[in-house]
């Protein structure tokens, strides 16, 4: 009997247990659903009232959920493994994208280059020596920076040198052969006048030692021209070189003028420079070519002046016919109109030229009707 009753009284909390598992187990909905029962269910006097089991189709059995769960923990674990082989993955992408950003930026760079070459500004670089050896093929032939004369011209001459035991200009001037004075003056010469004294055998040229005319604008632009010879002095009137001074690089040249408009045979040219000056007598051989042109011009010049000198009311038909009419010296040809339109630049500069040096009762050539009639 005891053992019956020990096992009576222990019946109830078997059933306790089970009942606390099984609400464990059931979940929120059992439990609601045992608070939902009356009492007149529940059980009395240790005894144990049973009741119909429902079966719910949305309700998920006990089986079902235990038998989920492994499944459950194998989504997790996949999910797991997922996420690691997503960071992986992740970590490889970063891994792998400095190289193909390495390599897109390469095609970017290597396509920028072809466009950048194929482009307009690039193309016109490519043509620029194309075109720059055109433009020196144009280009004009090389000149001389001193005289301007062409360089590759046939023509040009080189000085063909200075006379032996040639002498610079300021020992040249201090040799007594070329004193006017012999010491028994009364009056010496002012400061004011400058001396003068005639070369003979003369040749002009530049600081390339190029053969050049003095009458074409270079001294007045300021190129200086040096010119050689035998020095003599200025009551000498023979042309030979002998009982002359030999002189090399005398100048260079400040001006150079013409003189001699008072009736004489010849038109004087002379050559001024620091020191002294120098009257034209004969060029050298080589020198000879330049100084035929410089004649014409000069002897045009001097007909000219002389014949407005006397005839101020003259015209232009009057002036042409005594131009033809006038024998010419030996240097130059017979003159015609075209020589006096050759020159007729020339002409009126020295016409001007004379009129500077006019008293203040004479009048100005240059207004004449000859000079100004069209």
């Amino acid at each position: 009997m005891e053992v019956t009753g020990h096992e009576g009284k222990r019946k109830p909390r078997r059933t306790e247990k089970k009942r606390n598992s099984k609400r464990k187990v059931m979940g929120e909905k059992d439990v609601k659903s045992e608070k939902e029962t009356s009492p007149s269910e529940k059980r009395t006097n240790g005894e144990r009232k049973t009741r119909p089991a429902k079966n719910d189709e949305k309700q998920p059995s006990i089986l079902s959920m235990f038998t989920k769960l492994p499944a459950k923990r194998k989504n997790e674990e996949t999910s797991e493994e997922k996420s690691e082989e997503s960071e992986r993955s992740g970590t490889s992408k970063e891994e792998t994208a400095p190289e193909e950003k390495k390599i897109k930026v390469d095609e970017d760079v290597s396509e920028k280059k072809e466009d950048d070459e194929n482009s307009p500004s690039k193309r016109m670089l490519r043509e620029k020596p194309v075109v720059a050896a055109a433009v020196n093929e144009k280009q004009p032939p090389p000149r001389c920076k001193e005289c301007r004369q062409l360089l590759d011209d046939s023509e040009l001459q080189l000085f063909c040198g200075d006379p032996e035991n040639a002498v610079e200009e300021y020992i040249a001037l201090t040799d007594p052969k070329l004193s006017l004075l012999t010491g028994d003056e009364e009056e010496a010469m002012s400061y004011d006048e400058r001396l003068q004294f005639k070369i003979t055998h003369f040749s002009v040229y530049d600081k390339n030692t190029h053969l050049c005319p003095f009458d074409t604008g270079l001294i007045e632009k300021n190129k200086e021209l040096f010119f050689s010879g035998f020095v003599k002095p200025i009551y000498d009137e023979s042309p030979s070189p002998e009982g002359g001074i030999p002189t090399k690089a005398l100048g260079p040249i400040n001006e150079w003028y013409i003189t001699g408009f008072d009736g004489g045979e010849k038109a004087l040219i002379g050559f001024g420079t620091a020191f002294a000056e120098y009257i034209l007598v004969d060029p050298s051989e080589c020198y000879m070519p330049f100084w035929k042109s410089v004649q014409e011009k000069i002897y045009i010049s001097k007909i000219v002046i002389e014949f407005l000198q006397k005839n101020v009311a003259s015209d232009y038909e009057d002036l042409l016919n005594h131009i033809q009419t006038t024998v010419p010296p030996a240097e130059c040809s017979r003159f015609t109109e075209d020589t006096l339109l050759r020159h007729a630049q020339f002409v009126v500069e020295q016409v001007e030229s004379y009129d500077e040096a006019a008293d203040d009762d004479e009048s100005l050539l240059i207004t004449t009707p000859c000079m100004r009639d069209d």
